[in-house]
């Protein structure tokens, strides 16, 4: 199996290989679980947003890499990512949810 790397932000995306790309999806939703302890304002829930699922961020990144691999892994790499980034903005939305409400409280 063919893998290529890719650069984003200093971390190292292998496309192609299942058992590293599961590696680096996993490393992912601990970041964003480690990153939603901290966070406490909107401003904060964007820049979670955009760091992970903005034009450059990291899900994005993850889903650059489709380019490069073989046709027939596409698919099957493009619904990983695609769970991913679904399950990270549920994950996000529902913070967001809980500090729309902290903040309504404050008031």
């Amino acid at each position: 199996m063919k893998m290529k790397e890719k650069m984003h932000t200093g971390d190292l995306y292998l496309c192609g290989d299942e058992e590293i790309m599961q590696e680096q999806f996993n490393e992912i939703r601990q970041k964003v679980n480690a990153d939603l302890e901290t966070i406490s304002s909107m401003k904060e829930i964007g820049d979670l947003k955009a760091k992970y699922l903005g034009k450059s961020g990291e899900i994005t990144s993850l889903m650059r890499c489709m380019k490069d691999l073989a046709p027939d892994q596409r698919a099957s790499y493009g619904k990983f990512v695609n769970e991913l980034k679904e399950e990270v903005s549920l994950i996000i939305a529902k913070k967001e949810e809980q500090v729309k409400q902290a903040e309504t409280l404050a008031k």
